[in-house]
């Protein structure tokens, strides 16, 4: 049977059964013959397939075990969650990026602002009566921040190692609650040795907990989603 002659069997039959082409995917344009409608479909397959495995860097089997082997050796956290054929479309991720902005980065900045909170008290009190009150001079109200901002510095590594042993979704909380203790005690400060001391425990204390909050937000975005949710920090400074 030649060319042509298929070419009008497969018209007829069309026209006996009264199928549109909107009910045959990818139905080939009038002149085409089913042999272009298959490399249709299959390149329109392939492009689908490309756009997921765009956004998954494991499609690769080398790179996949790679990590697979890293995240094993380290202990890494989330390694029981590693899937790498796994795959996902840009608008399923920007669906998935709007829940995590309220559930993740949202509470982040509060957690954020609780912190700023907590630094801004000192300015307030100070602008009262709190020198008059614990006997202290200017100098030594400099001396008691130089030593918050040293404990606040030199807390920040060994903070992470915590972190990473015992998990930040832990150790976070643990940071807030302990020095929430502190700052309430400061109630009952009478003099600049008590001012010393609460002043160093809250530099260990805070100190870890900015690195500590950008690893927990590592967990849920990409290098460059988490660049933007930390410029809201930023913001929170004005």
């Amino acid at each position: 049977m030649s060319d042509s002659t298929k070419k009008r069997t497969i018209e007829v039959d069309f026209s006996e059964k009264e199928i549109s082409s909107e009910e045959i995917p990818y139905a080939p344009p009038p002149g085409k013959d089913l042999e272009g409608s298959a490399d249709l479909i299959l390149t329109n397959t392939l492009e689908l397939s490309e756009e997921k495995n765009k956004s998954n860097p494991f499609v690769n089997p080398k790179v996949a075990q790679y990590y697979r082997e890293v995240y094993e050796k380290t202990h890494y956290e989330c390694r029981g969650r590693f899937d790498a054929e796994f795959t996902w479309t840009p608008q399923e991720q920007k669906k998935l990026n709007g829940k995590l902005d309220f559930k993740v980065a949202f509470l982040a900045c509060f957690m954020f602002v609780a912190l700023q909170t907590d630094r801004g008290n000192l300015a307030q009190a100070v602008a009262d009566n709190m020198l008059k009150d614990l006997g202290m001079t200017t100098n030594q109200y400099n001396n008691g921040n130089t030593i918050f901002y040293l404990t606040f510095l030199c807390a920040e590594l060994p903070s992470q190692l915590i972190s990473k042993r015992i998990g930040c979704d832990r150790w976070i909380p643990i940071e807030m609650f302990l020095w929430s203790l502190v700052s309430i005690s400061q109630c009952k400060m009478t003099n600049v040795t008590g001012f010393y001391i609460t002043r160093a425990l809250l530099g260990v204390l805070e100190g870890g907990f900015i690195p500590d909050l950008i690893l927990w937000m590592s967990y849920f975005y990409t290098g460059s989603e988490l660049s933007i949710r930390l410029s809201f920090f930023g913001l929170l400074y004005l």
